[in-house]
C-alpha cells in the first residue's frame, strides 16, 4: 500500500488532483523510512543533494511545496537539521510529515498523514475501501 496512488473507479479527476500529492509525499515519507533501515548512507546523499538543489527553488505550486516540504522534513528527521533552516514556504508540510513518526508503516498510519497533508489544500478526506478485490482510496 505504500506505492499505490490509486483512486476508486470513477472518482472525479478534479478529486484526484487534489489529493495526488498529499497521498506521494505521505507514502514517501514512510517508504522512505524503510530505504534509510537499508541504506542509510544512500538516502542522507539523496537528501543533501535535494534540498540543495532545491533551495533556489521559487516555484509556489503545489506540488512544488509538498516536495520541498517533504525533502526538508527529512533533512530535519534524518540529518538532524534545525527546524529554523526549513524556508517558510515548506514549513507547513514540514511540520505535519514531523508529526507522524515514520517508524513502524502502516496503513492506518498513512491514512493518517495523508488526511491531515490533504487539509492543506481541500476539505475532502481518504478512506481505504475495496473496489472489485482491489484495495483502492475513496475520497470523501
Amino acid at each position: 500500500m505504500l506505492a499505490t496512488a490509486y483512486f476508486k473507479r470513477d472518482t472525479s479527476i478534479a478529486y484526484c488532483d487534489l489529493m495526488v500529492d498529499p497521498v506521494l509525499v505521505a507514502t514517501d515519507w514512510l517508504a522512505d523510512y524503510l530505504l534509510y533501515i537499508w541504506a542509510p548512507d544512500g538516502l542522507k546523499s539523496e537528501i543533501i543533494a535535494l534540498t540543495n538543489m532545491i533551495v533556489d527553488v521559487q516555484d509556489y505550486q503545489k506540488q512544488s511545496l509538498f516536495f520541498g516540504g517533504l525533502m526538508h522534513a527529512e533533512a530535519v528527521y534524518y540529518l538532524r537539521w534545525k527546524r529554523h533552516r526549513v524556508p517558510r514556504r515548506y514549513r507547513s508540510v514540514t511540520d505535519i510529515l514531523l508529526a507522524h513518526d515514520p517508524v513502524n508503516p502502516s496503513v492506518h498510519k498513512l491514512c493518517n498523514l495523508i488526511n491531515d497533508l490533504a487539509g492543506l489544500v481541500c476539505d475532502k478526506r481518504l478512506t481505504l475501501v475495496n473496489d472489485d478485490g482491489l484495495e483502492v482510496w475513496e475520497i470523501i
